[in-house]
């Protein structure tokens, strides 16, 4: 997916190479500063804290692609990480595990040197690994509230499509978007609906921005995390670090409700 210009990344180092990153109740990393981003999440209500948001969920976009934005309003900021361009590289977060309260979740990092992300326009946690220069690999979840009668398979398509007209959108201008698989599952002992997509990244805009990369693929996980509570766990990575897809289940397999 695209990376954001540099200027509003800051990065939390955990100095163990076996530790548990804690994120507080809005979705960032503990002392991280700066805003965390919202997308199509309910904002935390009051101060953060790790307790669970009582916030009613925003109206989905349902199924399909649309034109206007998705909910949350108009994002105003792109997603990624810094550029680099005169700052060095970011600090690597050795974070094998993150632990999220408010979203209820436990998840472990798909891979090393992913650092966060802390305004990303759709998703209130984001972290990203650049994979070339003006694309990075994400991973990433949010606590989406009550589910309000909308199914999970509604929510996960939903965050697709916040992700697709987001301001830039995460995988360029017009890209293909191919839905792979999407089923019911059972994730951390609880309901669960997995999304997966392909997209193909427009050939204009690979030119444009000088990309190796030609597809994506992204696995959305939305769980039903209480009675109606739901959370949603994501990943996106090119293929020009497709060594990492097959590794992605046992993520999936390893998310803990906590």
């Amino acid at each position: 997916m695209g990376r954001r210009t540099a200027g509003s990344l800051a990065v939390l180092v955990c100095l163990l190479t076996a530790c548990t990153s804690v994120v507080d109740g809005t979705g960032r990393s503990a002392n991280l500063p700066g805003p965390s981003g919202t997308g199509g999440f309910p904002a935390p209500s009051g101060s953060a804290a790790p307790a669970p948001s009582n916030s009613a969920a925003p109206t989905p976009t349902g199924s399909g692609l649309q034109s206007s934005s998705g909910p949350g309003g108009t994002p105003t900021a792109g997603p990624g990480v810094p550029s680099g361009s005169g700052t060095g590289a970011p600090p690597v977060v050795n974070c094998p595990t993150i632990s999220y309260p408010r979203a209820h979740l436990r998840f472990d990092c798909v891979t090393s040197g992913l650092t966060f992300s802390p305004d990303d326009p759709t998703w209130p946690l984001d972290l990203q690994k650049p994979t070339e220069a003006t694309w990075a690999m994400s991973e990433g979840a949010g606590h989406w509230g009550a589910a309000g009668g909308r199914s999970l398979q509604r929510i996960a398509t939903n965050l697709r499509q916040q992700m697709l007209v987001q301001d830039p959108p995460a995988y360029g201008t017009d890209p293909g978007v191919r839905t792979t698989s999407s089923k019911a599952a059972t994730v951390g002992g609880v309901p669960a609906w997995v999304l997966q997509t392909t997209f193909t990244i427009n050939p204009a805009f690979r030119k444009e921005r000088n990309l190796t990369v030609r597809t994506e693929r992204s696995w959305i996980v939305a769980m039903r995390v209480g009675a109606d509570d739901v959370s949603v766990w994501y990943v996106t990575i090119p293929d020009n670090v497709k060594a990492l897809w097959p590794h992605v289940p046992a993520v999936i397999a390893g998310i803990a409700v906590i």
